[in-house]
């Protein structure tokens, strides 16, 4: 999908699948590619447009860099080390508001598997908050405001096979159910 030789115009099979995973209308899809390729020629945005980008959103953008690493990966489905409208555009849906809390716990889940081994260990999870935390510009300094702490309580939470791994199955049960974690692993 996203790769450097990614095509500039959208063909039927493009708005129908994003038509499937949106809900947006032909016309919204088609403004939404136009705007796309104004701000990106080539029709792809790389890792470090991607970054810069997605940090402008954030008022102390240095602080957003490391998760903004992390929103890329989870964007670069085809992990080509770029991404194309197609990708852009879903992963934007789904990581914004406009679908179910569902869908979108499950691609903050991929997001969270670095190593892409169906779990998400304590060390992903302390660097996701690490993250998070860096982006929000949170006071560590109180004990329950350190990812290590929040970290413990949520594999408290979710871990309910205590095998010190939260499984897909797991996070999404958890999150879904707890509106305390959910607050803190999906921000806005």
């Amino acid at each position: 999908m996203g790769t450097k030789q990614s095509k500039k115009n959208l063909t039927e099979n493009d708005i129908q699948m994003i038509e499937k995973h949106t809900g947006l209308s032909r016309n919204d899809i088609e403004n939404w590619h136009a705007a796309f390729i104004l701000d990106c020629p080539s029709g792809t945005l790389n890792k470090e447009q991607f970054i810069r980008f997605y940090s402008d959103l954030y008022p102390d953008a240095a602080k957003a860099k490391t998760y903004s690493q992390y929103v890329f990966r989870a964007f670069d489905k085809d992990k080509s080390g770029y991404i194309d409208f197609c990708e852009f555009l879903i992963a934007f849906s789904i990581a914004g508001r406009q679908n179910t809390d569902r869908e979108r716990i499950t691609w903050i889940f991929n997001m969270y598997d670095t190593d892409h081994n169906g779990y998400i260990d304590r060390n992903e999870m302390i660097e996701m908050l690490d993250a998070i935390f860096d982006m929000l510009n949170v006071d560590r300094r109180a004990l329950e405001n350190t990812p290590e702490y929040r970290v413990q309580m949520i594999m408290t939470t979710l871990d309910r096979d205590m095998d010190d791994r939260i499984s897909s199955e797991e996070f999404i049960d958890g999150v879904c159910k707890d509106n305390v974690i959910r607050k803190l692993l999906l921000p806005d």
